[in-house]
């Protein structure tokens, strides 16, 4: 966690550091800050308490945060290949290529193919029945805790 705030703090200030990788490297660093504290802070409850239980709700809840950064952060180490495809295989149309425009585009396309892959997830999981505590409750909810 500590590494990951100290990652995006140094790409938002040092000047020197402008160049749509490190761009991509402090998105994926906050992305990968915010996606571990969706899990963790729940998952340490649950080893402290002997009753693990939880709502329809928040399991639903956390099977939606954890696929949406999850997504995002698998879809922006995607965009990130492609930022070194045009560095290593185009490097003198480098600049125009990946401009500050087309690194926001690229970014919010992650965040929207995240959103995607979190909906339909849900989409599937939300329609199988629950009724109290049963194998594919325990599954799903064990597997993300809140």
């Amino acid at each position: 966690m500590v590494g990951n705030l100290l990652i995006v703090m140094t790409v938002v200030v040092s000047p020197t550091l402008d160049a749509p990788m490190y761009f991509f490297l402090g998105y994926l660093s906050f992305m990968d800050a915010v996606y571990s504290t969706t899990v963790t802070p729940n998952m340490i409850i649950d080893l402290l308490y002997e009753k693990k239980t939880i709502s329809f709700q928040g399991c639903m809840t956390q099977l939606f945060i954890g696929h949406l950064f999850g997504g995002a952060e698998i879809l922006l180490l995607v965009v990130m290949a492609y930022d070194r495809y045009v560095a290593i295989c185009k490097p003198l149309h480098y600049l125009t290529v990946m401009n500050k425009r087309v690194c926001v585009l690229l970014l919010l396309l992650a965040w929207v193919g995240g959103f995607l892959h979190a909906v339909v997830q849900l989409l599937f999981v939300y329609n199988l029945p629950f009724c109290g505590p049963s194998i594919i409750d325990h599954f799903i909810c064990d597997m993300y805790p809140l």
